[in-house]
């Protein structure tokens, strides 16, 4: 991996691509919203709401929220989404909406498998005060940021036992919690890019200016599906490593970066 760079080289990759339809890719937690205790603790500022609106101008610049987060968790955290048609990428890939339509992308096997893996968790966490089963589309998330230190690893333990009956589900790693997701199945990458690749074909690198904005395991999954051709960038600290070609330090700066560029935008218009 090489060292990512910063907010300047990322402005400056940004403009070398001006006069393309810009297509703009934002992980939820971590990114847009700071880490909180618990999923149901996180908030949007509005005044970052208010910037993917602004940058949410079809037909030369589109918005996508791409999250693990189920579409109607999603749809709570940004009450604009569906309103102004931005697209959502939820379930790490697991439902798709995207002008209007939505995609169920997972069978119906795979949903009654995780939902009765769900039940047999929920019979187990009250041996683990502090951990939260998280119910998503396609996924679960087992959360341990509450949990006592010295019980995670038999809660990990707990979990690969429970998930040994069910062959077409993994344990995924995500920040201070266990994902479980199937194997196959679709992931923010391939989800990402089957959307471009319906709107501009298999020239979308060619052709789009792409931005994915991410934090998170399942956000490297995206940088490495859209590799070169598109502007990646780590949000977190430079101890974390990325396959991202850009970095921004926190959410904090990917607001401070969006402002900056909108501010441009307006100074010498063009496709924000």
């Amino acid at each position: 991996m090489t060292v990512p760079a910063g907010a300047p080289a990322l402005a400056g990759a940004l403009r070398a691509l001006a006069g393309r339809p810009r297509y703009w890719f934002f992980d939820i937690d971590g990114t847009l919203a700071e880490i909180r205790p618990t999923p149901d603790a996180v908030a949007v500022p509005r005044r970052r709401r208010q910037l993917l609106e602004a940058l949410h101008c079809p037909p030369t610049s589109w918005v996508t929220l791409a999250s693990g987060r189920g579409i109607q968790d999603i749809d709570r955290l940004f009450p604009e989404a569906l309103p102004q048609g931005w697209s959502v990428i939820a379930g790490h890939g697991a439902v798709m909406r995207h002008r209007g339509h939505t995609e169920r992308r997972i069978p119906p096997a795979i949903d009654a498998a995780l939902a009765e893996l769900a039940e047999d968790l929920g019979r187990l966490l009250p041996r683990f005060p502090g951990s939260r089963l998280e119910v998503k589309d396609g996924a679960l998330a087992l959360h341990w940021r509450l949990l006592a230190p010295e019980a995670v690893e038999p809660l990990t333990r707990a979990l690969d036992t429970a998930l040994a009956h069910y062959p077409g589900l993994r344990r995924c790693p995500a920040k201070m919690a266990w994902e479980v997701r199937p194997v196959p199945g679709p992931d923010k990458g391939e989800a990402i890019v089957t959307l471009l690749g319906r709107e501009a074909g298999a020239e979308w690198a060619d052709r789009l200016a792409v931005i994915m904005m991410g934090d998170d395991a399942t956000d490297e999954e995206a940088f490495l599906a859209l590799g070169e051709g598109a502007l990646t960038v780590r949000v977190g600290p430079p101890s974390e490593p990325t396959f991202a070609r850009f970095r921004l330090s926190h959410p904090a700066a990917v607001e401070a970066f969006l402002r900056r560029h909108l501010d441009e935008a307006v100074r010498s218009p063009r496709p924000v």
